[in-house]
């Protein structure tokens, strides 16, 4: 290979980033899904450091790397799903009393600690999903995000409850 032909993965991203993007959006058939994906390329090209390659060749490894981010994203939503099965109301009986009510009180002070690990938009969209009542597309479109970043934040907001409240 011929090192004056090599470019930067980074700036070929930047020159065919739309072509991507509708590559992926033609392929799944969801925009959302290419909006995380085409991130998630972006995302690991910054993180790690991407190899020089031949312009040739460059355009090929973007595209394989779009492909491969999207099957990590079906098989995570796959276990997400699995996760979400198992979904349980946070505490499944009320019980009356002062005793109940220090013990509710602990077991919110825990889950406000708990949260505070996650990422900052985690908690307020678990309210708006459970003691508000919207639905992951409403909570996304008040808040700017796509679907499925929301269902991510909420997966995990859930998943970091259920942990807290086990380890009681």
């Amino acid at each position: 290979m011929d090192a004056s032909a090599c470019v930067d993965l980074r700036a070929v991203f930047l020159e065919i980033r739309p072509e991507l993007d509708d590559w992926v959006e033609r392929r799944y058939r969801s925009r959302d899904l290419a909006a995380d994906v085409v991130q998630d390329v972006y995302v690991r090209l910054h993180k790690a450091r991407p190899p020089l390659v031949d312009r040739s060749d460059a355009r090929a490894y973007l595209f394989r790397m779009a492909s491969n981010a999207a099957i990590d994203h079906y098989k995570i939503e796959a276990r997400r799903t699995v996760l979400l099965q198992f979904e349980a109301p946070l505490q499944d009986t009320a019980v009356d009393g002062p005793e109940a009510a220090v013990s509710a009180r602990q077991q919110l002070l825990l889950l406000r600690e708990a949260m505070q690990d996650l990422p900052k938009h985690c908690e307020k969209m678990l309210i708006l999903s459970r003691a508000y009542g919207l639905t992951n597309g409403e909570i996304a479109k008040a808040m700017g995000l796509s679907k499925s970043l929301v269902e991510k934040y909420i997966a995990m907001a859930l998943i970091k409850c259920r942990d807290t409240l086990a380890a009681l």
